[in-house]
């Protein structure tokens, strides 16, 4: 069992998502918690079907409903239904999960999944509108192509359009915000086939899914991955990135690296922190100074820090 996302109700409660093989139906479910501000559980709840099914992002709607995003191979997309375990059908490959949940229950008000039947997609990124949901995250088109995919659709979880962005490249968004402006940036990275070295990938997209910009950030020393962007106070963006030092192997020794850009994605500064000890940033917010704090995870001790930037 494992929590992926967290978003807090207005009465200051906790809406957690992730995923579970404890409980629910096949190889991994969508799980759902809510939990009050003193700790206490409220009500836990699955999401999916029969096949691999994972909670990656959660929010509260403007209606007061909670919406969960993933991936899942438990849906027949071109018929839009979810797959019957006694059909003898087999579970699809992985396709866009979204979900709205009643937040009194758990209850499930809609599941939806998108995608081409001829790719894999995951999503894993999740910004809402007042008429409209958004998911982020990759299609998988073979060895040596995936794009970023994002899915909109409308409040009834119904697809209004599906889009593939990015290079000739590897590409994919791990993090997604919604704008001042009411346009939406993507975060993730783009990465060359046959090599470890990824850059910063940042994409700008407007409701109808029409490109603003692009822009792709390097370092001659690391290789960056954007894990969470945000926009900040004075319009600009930050990015909180995993760096990977060129030198290593995957994953051995990553570094904290943010990026703080104009508003139009160039870059302001750009700093590596090997000191944090973070080899993983979940999250960064901007604090009440103008600063920023970034959570993530120190693997060899296999826990969270906290890191304070200026």
């Amino acid at each position: 069992d494992w929590g992926t996302a967290i978003t807090t109700t207005v009465e200051g409660d906790y809406i957690i998502t992730g995923s579970t093989n404890s409980n629910g139906y096949g190889d991994n479910t969508v799980y759902l918690a809510k939990v009050n501000s003193s700790g206490s559980l409220v009500w836990y709840n699955w999401a999916g079907g029969w096949g691999d099914d994972n909670g990656m992002a959660v929010a509260m709607a403007p209606d007061g409903n909670i919406i969960v995003a993933g991936y899942t191979t438990s849906y027949d997309v071109i018929e839009g239904t979810k797959i019957d375990p006694n059909s003898g059908k087999p579970v699809d490959d992985y396709s866009f999960f979204l979900a709205k949940v009643l937040p009194d229950d758990g209850e499930k008000a809609w599941e939806s999944a998108f995608g081409d039947t001829a790719y894999v997609e995951r999503g894993y990124a999740l910004a809402l509108s007042s008429d409209a949901y958004y998911v982020a995250g990759y299609q998988h088109r073979g060895e040596s192509l995936e794009d970023v995919y994002i899915v909109k659709a409308d409040l009834n979880g119904d697809s209004v359009w599906q889009k593939a962005f990015g290079t000739d490249n590897l590409d994919r968004a791990l993090s997604m915000v919604r704008t001042t402006d009411d346009n939406f940036v993507v975060g993730g990275y783009t990465k060359p086939t046959g090599t470890n070295k990824s850059s910063a990938y940042l994409l700008k997209i407007n409701p109808d899914g029409d490109q603003l910009w692009e822009r792709i950030h390097t370092d001659s020393d690391y290789g960056l991955t954007v894990y969470s962007v945000i926009q900040t106070s004075d319009g600009g963006l930050v990015a909180a990135c995993a760096a990977m030092p060129v030198s290593t192997e995957v994953g051995t020794s990553n570094a904290l690296y943010v990026i703080r850009m104009h508003a139009d994605g160039t870059v302001v500064w750009k700093q590596g922190y090997p000191q944090s000890g973070i080899n993983e940033p979940r999250t960064i917010i901007e604090s009440a100074d103008g600063g920023f704090l970034v959570m993530g995870q120190y693997y060899a001790g296999h826990k969270p820090l906290l890191a304070k930037i200026d």
